[in-house]
């Protein structure tokens, strides 16, 4: 095992073992020392508090870029401006990056912080790796183990994959998940995400599913790499503050071209039903189960049972998983190209490539980044009649 992290991450298992003992030590001598920091204020700060005081230690503050929020609280600790927090508490204060946004890059963050002193700056990894039974896995962040215990699993994945340039962003992303390297992410190419005329082609002829379809996000990049050569897409989103915007961006399209756009107001999953949730209007809505709206659940096998669907996109905030299980027949029946969301869970990143691997074994295998700090990583698996010419 030994050898495959240092062919695929170029450390030895010794080094990103050294890497969590002195991350987990540092974080957590701050946390009892009061001189931890969290940068942010919002979901990812409040889920690492929480798991800091758990763990009987605590928080010295809250650090937020934006000026609305400065002398405000949230749970008990005051929101401060990074050079007041300097002044309070010293520049050798540990600064955890307790922000995971789409809108957040982490690199940034460290030179911004950097501007004011401080010179101890890590991201929010290293907290999860630090109260990892306090705080539990949240979108990519799990603790080491998880991928360390996994090493056979990830390096088929890594075998698998077909050109270098998604061998050498699969490394990066583990490098940053288990090294907290920034430098090691790649470039994010946000204006290609699922619709990269280099990794699959779209045509005239081409049905597809996009399955999450936000407020029309991905459409917009479908139709900006195609023009009007499309020829049919359904686009499912459930969270109807959401779907309001799809529509009303569909419906300012040309006729000729929103006549070929179908939106459905509906979750996919495993099975067909009904499903309830809490609206929010947000790219990170949660099917929960429970909530205040109710809306129709289908599964692609019902949906395209008799007719061919060519490109199945998933962006559905972890439950890529309950998506895919309601389509399986389908997947072998049509053989479509998918561009699946591999970062919402920490082991989606080896363990979805590996179910697409298995569900479509004639298929080329890609890895792109289309965001920062490893959100809008995307698996691309392509039939042969999609690759490029």
């Amino acid at each position: 095992m030994t050898d495959g992290i240092e062919t695929i991450l170029g450390a030895s298992l010794a080094e990103i073992r050294a890497c969590h003992v002195a991350t987990r030590s540092a974080v957590q001598a701050a946390a009892t020392g009061g001189r931890l920091l969290l940068v942010g204020s919002g979901n990812m700060a409040q889920a690492i508090l929480r798991g800091v005081r758990a763990a009987g230690a605590d928080v010295a503050a809250l650090i937020e870029y934006d000026a609305r929020f400065w002398g405000r609280s949230v749970m008990g600790l005051d929101i401060l401006p990074p050079a007041e927090a300097a002044r309070r508490f010293g520049t050798d204060a540990l600064c955890v990056a307790a922000v995971w946004s789409p809108d957040h890059c982490y690199a940034e963050t460290k030179h911004w912080l950097g501007c004011f002193g401080f010179a101890d700056v890590v991201p929010a990894q290293a907290a999860f790796w630090s109260y990892a039974d306090e705080i539990g896995p949240y979108y990519q962040f799990g603790p080491p183990e998880l991928y360390l215990d996994c090493w056979e699993e990830i390096a088929a994945v890594h075998a698998r994959l077909a050109d270098a340039e998604s061998r050498a962003q699969f490394a990066g992303m583990l490098r940053w998940r288990l090294m907290m390297n920034e430098a090691a992410l790649p470039q994010p190419h946000p204006g290609r995400i699922y619709f990269d005329g280099a990794l699959v082609r779209v045509g005239p002829e081409t049905c597809v599913a996009d399955i999450g379809a936000y407020t029309g996000d991905t459409l917009q990049t479908l139709l900006r790499w195609t023009g009007d050569a499309i020829g049919r897409v359904v686009a499912y989103e459930p969270d109807p503050q959401n779907f309001e915007r799809l529509e009303r961006y569909v419906g300012a399209l040309p006729a000729g071209l929103r006549e070929r756009i179908e939106c459905r107001q509906a979750a996919v999953s495993s099975t067909a039903g009904t499903i309830s949730f809490e609206p929010s209007g947000k790219p990170g809505t949660i099917m929960t189960g429970a909530g205040s709206v109710s809306v129709p659940c289908i599964r692609l096998d019902d949906e395209f049972s008799d007719r061919q669907v060519d490109y199945l996109k998933f962006d559905v905030e972890g439950f890529e998983w309950e998506a895919l299980a309601g389509g399986l027949a389908t997947i072998e029946r049509c053989q479509p190209a998918l561009g699946l969301s591999i970062y919402h869970k920490p082991d989606d990143l080896f363990r979805l490539p590996l179910r697409a691997m298995e569900l479509c074994p004639r298929h080329r295998f890609h890895m792109r980044a289309h965001d920062d700090d490893g959100i809008d990583f995307i698996l691309y698996a392509v039939p042969p009649r999609m690759a490029p010419a």
